[in-house]
Order: structure tokens, then sequence, then C-alpha cells
């Protein structure tokens, strides 16, 4: 399947006669700061805490159509614990429609948060907050050779620099053990395959992102419109040939004992795909990260 970023026109007028309703759950998702809107292949994914907490579609006959993962219906009460008896269990509380979505959103949302990996928590952070930030966890594949396609995996953040450069960027916590496990990371191989991926189908990719910034100055909400605003003006001409490597998650103490000797191994060595010094971005918080630090020298 060809790598796309698309909605349809009925899709498009469906979200914004939505978030027209006051009170509206996709007014409750595109409005929290806290929120991440991936648009992909005529759906979307609403990333909250780490989690996918909606995919969003549309169909002619339902209009707008929204799934949930079933552990994050469940409402929690006062007493977490349920008595069981002979004679059953006192009623679970459940999210049963989308108006319960909206009366329930920041409960569910803290559901989501016990599901998710401190990685993808702050994953979500970073690109809920850095309007440059286009996508996140992207999924793509590429050609077998046999002439069919298989997933290769999924892109952590793709982001947009002022010269109209996008950039590739994979993040991992210091601590994660894909980062040292052997003499050639795994982090390695993601890597390669991202530049791997860029190198067959770039043009695939500088279209699918050009049709999303397009859809951005369409849709309503404070999310579409906080990036239309900060991508004003900027287009998108190329896509930077070596992903990006961000570690974060570390004190100053991690820093010097740990990060520097990390950093000289993973750049050292004659397997391709390993990043060089100008495409690391090491940040201890994740919330001093601004995207002139990740995307410097684009």
């Amino acid at each position: 399947m060809a790598f796309a970023r698309r909605l349809s026109r009925a899709f498009v007028t469906a979200l914004n006669e939505c978030y027209e309703t006051k009170g509206s759950w996709w007014r409750k998702c595109t409005d929290d700061p806290d929120a991440f809107i991936a648009i992909r292949g005529n759906y979307l994914n609403v990333y909250v805490n780490g989690g996918s907490l909606l995919r969003v579609g549309h169909s002619p006959r339902k209009g707008l159509v929204c799934s949930i993962h079933e552990e994050y219906v469940i409402l929690r009460s006062r007493r977490p614990y349920i008595e069981l008896t002979s004679e059953g269990a006192p009623q679970v509380e459940l999210v049963r429609d989308t108006a319960d979505l909206a009366t329930h959103y920041t409960d569910i949302k803290r559901r989501v948060a016990r599901f998710s990996h401190a990685e993808r928590a702050r994953e979500n952070t970073i690109a809920a907050g850095m309007p440059q930030v286009l996508d996140m966890e992207a999924a793509f594949s590429r050609n077998k050779g046999d002439g069919r396609r298989g997933r290769v995996g999924r892109v952590d953040l793709v982001a947009l620099a002022p010269s109209g450069r996008l950039a590739l960027v994979e993040a991992k916590l210091l601590a994660s053990p894909e980062l040292r496990d052997g003499d050639c990371p795994s982090v390695v191989s993601q890597l390669r395959d991202y530049a791997d991926w860029l190198r067959d189908d770039r043009e695939q990719v500088l279209v699918a992102y050009r049709h999303m910034l397009d859809l951005y100055g369409q849709l309503r909400g404070r999310f579409f419109e906080k990036r239309a605003e900060a991508l004003s003006g900027t287009s998108i001409l190329d896509v930077h040939d070596r992903p990006r490597l961000l570690i974060f998650g570390f004190n100053q103490r991690q820093k010097r004992d740990e990060l520097k000797p990390l950093l000289a191994g993973l750049c050292r060595g004659p397997e391709r795909g390993r990043p060089n010094t100008n495409d690391i971005v090491a940040v201890g918080d994740p919330s001093n990260l601004t995207s002139r630090i990740l995307l410097r020298g684009l």
C-alpha cells in the first residue's frame, strides 16, 4: 500500500461540522493541548499520554466512526475492587457512545496513561507541544523484492524544518536496551530501515506530507490551526537522508557517565546506518527540547 496522508472532502466536512457542535468529542480532542492528531490514509489517530486513544474514520452511511481500545472504556469508580459473589457483581460503568466520550474525556485520558510506556508518553508530549512535528508513529512498508510490500516499522516522529526539509526521528530513553544491545545495537538497524525506506519511497513521502500541510489549513480546531499558523509559508521541498536519533531521560551524572561513552560507541563501527554526531540530539529533560534543537543544521 502506498504511503499516504489524506482525508476525503466529505471526511473533512464531517470533522468540521462535529467541531462546531459545542462540547462534542471531536472538539475535546482537537482543543486538548496534550493530544496529537495524526492524519493517515483517510483515517486519523488521536494520541494522548503515549497511547492511541481513538482511530477516527468516515463512512458515507455512518458518518464519523470512532474506534477505541476496550481497555479505555472502563470508567474507574471510587472503589476499584469489585466484589464477586455467587449472585454476580455490580455493574461496571463504561463509555458507551461519543457523548460519554466527551463527558468522561479527562478520565479516559488518565486510563490511557496506565497502559503507556514512558518512552512513548514523552514522545507524545514532544509531538503535541511542537507544531513542527507533523507525524508520530508513522508506519511504513517496503518492497520485498517479489512485487509485494511488507511492513518494516514505525518512525517515532516526522518534523519539518523552516528550510522545507523533513526529518525522520527515532526517540529513545537513555535507559532503552535498544541503544546498547550488542556491538551493533538494534537502534542502528532501525535507522538503516528508515534510510532505506526514504531511498525507495522519497517522492511518496514528500507528496503525502504536502497533502497533510494542505489539510491543516482546511480543518477546524486548535491542533490544526496552531500548526497551520506555525508552518505558514513553509513548503516541503526535500527530506533529510539520514534519520535523526533523539535521546532523552537523563540527569547530569548520567550524561557524564553513560551518555558520552554510549554516543562514542554508537557512532563507531563499519555498519551502514550508524548515526553521525550531527544527527544525534540529546536532551535530558524532553520538556526542554525545542524545534531549533531538534532540527539544527537543516
